[in-house]
């Protein structure tokens, strides 16, 4: 009889998932690092910055954490910054984009702080922004499903560049609404397609798409 594809928390809290986490980042560890290295120089030479820092954030079960993430005006402003893309220059703008900052987070994947996938590390004051702006029964939602998982490099909303455009209420609706999607849908299969999209996305950004 064939073995049920774990689905949702079950493959959240998995240890299939963990192993491929570990099987990704130790696979994926000599090309990452040196491209990290790489965005690490160009940031110094174009704007004087360079080098790792620590941010903290909220993780697995609403425990912080720090993130590693590399220095440049981008990772300065925060992942979940509301400055707007006037305050970067062209090069933080690619690197955002890209997620070359965020190439340092193999290590929080291979400590067990983070995974490949799951909703993108939020700092304790942008989760509270956004029980502002939604209703309460989702936000009750989003937030249980959110400590239930480790935050990630690739979600669902992580890879959709074009809310980036939205207003700022609408672009956290969208995301509590697509990181719920990405929990109740998690599998292996799921999880694939997912990082897929991203190889693809960064693909075509890489050509200039």
């Amino acid at each position: 009889m064939p073995r049920r594809e774990l689905v949702g928390e079950a493959w959240i809290g998995s240890r299939q998932k963990r192993a491929l986490d570990l099987a990704y980042a130790t696979a994926l560890a000599p090309v990452i690092l040196p491209v990290g290295a790489v965005t690490m120089g160009m940031a110094y030479v174009a704007e004087g910055q360079g080098g790792l820092r620590k941010v903290q954030r909220v993780g697995h079960g609403g425990r912080p954490f720090d993130v590693i993430k590399l220095r440049t005006a981008s990772a300065d402003l925060g992942s979940t910054s509301e400055a707007g893309p006037e305050r970067l220059s062209s090069l933080s703008r690619y690197i955002g984009q890209a997620g070359l900052d965020e190439t340092a987070q193999i290590v929080n994947i291979l400590d067990g702080t983070m995974s490949v996938w799951g909703p993108r590390p939020a700092s304790a004051s942008f989760m509270e922004a956004v029980e502002g702006e939604v209703a309460a029964p989702l936000y009750r939602e989003w937030l249980e499903k959110r400590c239930l998982s480790k935050p990630g490099g690739l979600s669902s909303y992580a890879l959709a560049f074009h809310l980036r455009e939205l207003p700022t209420a609408q672009r956290k609706l969208a995301m509590v609404k697509m990181d719920i999607i990405d929990f109740d849908n998690a599998s292996r299969a799921y999880d694939r397609r997912l990082l897929l999209t991203a190889v693809k996305k960064s693909v075509k950004l890489f050509r200039g798409h």
